[in-house]
């Protein structure tokens, strides 16, 4: 599924009237995605939990009314014809990617639980990359949750392996995930948070994992975006803060007393080819292709906005921003909105 579709799921749940962040996470949470929220049923619904008072059956009856009278296209035209627009952060998911992308190059194993997002961004890159993967799961090893990762779920055993405490047929409930943290945090020489909110699943790793004496990394994000706080906190309080894929390598290889597969010539030598490839990605860039170009952040932003940044008309972006498309350097996140791409 392509992030363009991700987001679309997404900006149909959080659409959904009467329906707010905690219900959200802990619907996503449960069932894997937005999209298996989407194609959940009634019965599934109810399944989840069992109804204890009105308001949440109130909230229930809303999902499913929400569910059989709007899809994905009629939330995103009732938002345009509100003038309104959705705007989630997907930058983590990329920073995933990459990180997965520079830990298998360097020999490393990812170790991660496969859930929807971020763990799956990086076990996927590296799956990808020819490296070597362990998902620890909070239900049964038989259970493919989420089931979005299938593909992810088929390809692990040969490239690594599926762990679990739990019997075969045990379904992902809630109670289980800290405990299979626990585990992820056990086996890792080191702990990576990409993304974490002020209360995350990911944070009680890093607890797990700094008990355990381990290291504990966090990649950096603005100071208001709700998705970065955790990170930002776990750098303020200690953690390793991760400014790039070569500065984490070197501090694993240092705190770890590891010798780099890559010696500090070679890494030169490989950032001065990325320098060269990146003059050599703007000299093959058209007039326009660079006014947009630097008109892109990580962060997306509306065609609308592009164009007035770079001074071109609607037309004169579109078709620029396709040409970057095309040369792997930018991304539509959702529909009319478009962000740079970050390069591993």
């Amino acid at each position: 599924m392509s992030t363009a579709d991700m987001e679309r799921y997404w900006m149909w749940l959080c659409s959904c009237p009467k329906l707010y962040r905690n219900t959200i996470l802990a619907l996503t949470d449960y069932f894997g995605s937005p999209k298996a929220v989407y194609e959940a049923d009634t019965r599934q619904l109810l399944a989840w939990k069992k109804l204890g008072n009105d308001e949440m059956t109130a909230w229930v009856n809303e999902l499913t009314v929400y569910k059989e009278t709007t899809g994905t296209a009629q939330a995103e035209e009732l938002l345009e014809q509100r003038g309104l627009q959705f705007v989630s952060s997907h930058y983590g998911e990329q920073a995933a990617k990459v990180i997965g992308e520079a830990l298998t190059g360097e020999g490393y194993q990812v170790i991660s639980g496969m859930a929807y997002g971020i763990d799956g961004a990086a076990q996927i890159a590296c799956v990808e990359a020819g490296g070597s993967s362990y998902a620890v799961l909070g239900c049964g090893a038989d259970n493919c949750y989420p089931p979005e990762n299938r593909s992810l779920y088929r390809e692990l055993p040969a490239r690594g392996g599926i762990l679990s405490e739990y019997p075969p047929g045990t379904p992902p409930l809630r109670a289980h995930f800290p405990n299979r943290n626990r585990i992820i945090a056990m086996l890792s020489d080191a702990v990576i948070i990409v993304e974490a909110r002020e209360k995350s699943g990911s944070l009680i790793t890093a607890d797990m994992a700094l008990d355990q004496g381990k290291e504990v990394y966090a990649v950096p994000g603005r100071f208001n975006d709700a998705l970065s706080y955790g990170c930002n906190r776990l750098i303020d309080q200690g953690a390793g803060i991760v400014l790039s894929t070569g500065s984490l390598l070197e501090n694993l290889a240092s705190s770890l007393n590891l010798c780099r597969l890559i010696s500090p010539e070679e890494e030169q030598m490989r950032e001065d080819a990325a320098n060269r490839a990146q003059i050599r990605l703007l000299e093959s860039m058209g007039e326009d292709e660079k006014k947009v170009y630097s008109a892109l952040d990580t962060s997306a932003r509306d065609v609308d906005e592009i164009a007035r940044a770079s001074g071109l008309t609607l037309l004169q972006t579109l078709n620029a921003l396709l040409g970057l498309q095309l040369k792997h350097c930018a991304m539509e996140v959702s529909k009319n909105r478009y962000s740079l791409k970050l390069a591993s």
